[in-house]
């Protein structure tokens, strides 16, 4: 598109190197897809050639290509002028996104101001709108479920934790799923440093629409998963003796739940040594959730091993 292009020329300006070290992002391969990073509206906005009301009215109308503007010019829009925006916006502005190429540098930016600027009733009916669709429709890239995502949950994210009932949080995970299906986009969880806490409350609302998920949902929801309590790789989030509620023998049904049905032997290693899963293994709320659980074989016959095998002298309470 023109207007992409005549940001990309905006973006080799000599000043745009110390702007993008503000953002915490980069220009290069790997940009950072999720940040936490405060964003300065002036100046990301700068970059973003203007559009008057009359233009935005007409967009809205539904009377125009809503490909006609750009991410960025969607996220610099005054947020008086948003009052009129349509409910369906994220459905008819995820098609732009793919066709305008892989994210920019400064879009996971862009993410956080456009969804800070809509009101949540209006962003909580499109979200609905847009998981239906894509349910059998829409095929989210890797990156725009990153990019996307991050912007979401940083608007979501108090919402969630102030949803009082499981089945409201949970109503809004479903909402959220086309995004969970892409493990990139629990390393923007990580990237926003969600809590324990929060990532608990997660898991539990996800294990409320496990059964309605495909095997392969439920498996990249547990890579997710996994990335988040890994950390990259720094050790196992999440578990610390001297911390309530992160020392809990009932961390397998905490933090996993109905999707250790999709971990390998391996992965499970990864996220707890032997001695302490032969702890956790035993815990009750560990072995009625294996009991409802159809755990692959080699799986299965590791659980039983940790089971019956004598607890190991180095395991730690």
């Amino acid at each position: 598109m023109a207007s992409r292009q005549a940001m990309s020329s905006l973006l080799g300006g000599p000043g745009v190197f110390l702007l993008f070290l503000a953002l915490g992002c980069t220009a290069v391969a790997g940009t950072q897809l999720c940040t936490t990073e405060s964003v300065d509206e002036a100046t990301i906005c700068s970059l973003v050639q203007s559009i008057s009301k009359e233009e935005v009215r007409i967009v809205f109308s539904g009377n125009h290509y809503p490909c006609q503007l750009t991410f960025a010019q969607y996220a610099c829009i005054p947020r008086s002028w948003l009052q009129v925006w349509n409910k369906d916006f994220l459905t008819l502005l995820y098609p732009c996104l793919m066709a305008s190429g892989p994210p920019s540098a400064l879009d996971p930016a862009y993410s956080i101001l456009l969804f800070s600027k809509i009101d949540l009733p209006v962003l909580e009916t499109a979200l609905k709108k847009f998981s239906q669709q894509s349910s059998s429709q829409t095929v989210l890239s890797d990156q725009w479920a990153a990019v996307l995502f991050n912007g979401l949950w940083m608007r979501l994210g108090p919402a969630f934790q102030a949803r009082e009932t499981q089945a409201t949080r949970s109503q809004l995970l479903s909402w959220l799923q086309p995004f969970l299906l892409h493990p990139v986009a629990f390393d923007c969880l990580t990237a926003q440093n969600t809590s324990c806490q929060t990532f608990h409350n997660l898991i539990s609302a996800l294990n409320d629409i496990y059964s309605s998920l495909e095997v392969e949902k439920q498996r990249k929801i547990f890579e997710g998963m996994e990335s988040f309590l890994l950390q990259e790789d720094s050790g196992s989030h999440c578990q610390d003796e001297a911390v309530p509620g992160l020392n809990s023998s009932s961390w397998l049904a905490n933090y996993l739940g109905f999707f250790l049905e999709r971990a390998t032997i391996e992965e499970l290693k990864r996220l707890v040594d032997e001695p302490k899963l032969q702890i956790l293994a035993r815990d009750p709320a560990a072995l009625h959730l294996v009991s409802q659980l159809h755990l692959m074989p080699d799986l299965a016959r590791f659980y039983t091993t940790l089971l019956t095998s004598p607890p190991s002298l180095t395991s730690s309470a």
